[in-house]
């Protein structure tokens, strides 16, 4: 297996485009904390270490858990 097999790499953007958090996990989940940039619509994007990422978009501020994402 690859050395960073199963790592991911996670941005979230405002609805302007601007990347407010970006987060890297070591394995394949994390928890990701939205609270403190208020309600509003947010996009999560997740690369994992093949290179592959999906999108997603985020309507609350509240805490997201992730497992086995992609």
């Amino acid at each position: 297996a690859a050395q960073n097999a199963g790592k991911l790499d996670a941005k979230v953007f405002d609805m302007s485009g601007k990347n407010i958090m970006t987060k890297k996990s070591s394995g394949r989940q994390m928890d990701i904390d939205l609270s403190a940039f208020g309600r509003g619509i947010y996009i999560l994007t997740v690369t994992d270490s093949n290179g592959k990422t999906t999108s997603v978009k985020l309507w609350l501020n509240k805490l997201y858990h992730f497992h086995n994402f992609g």
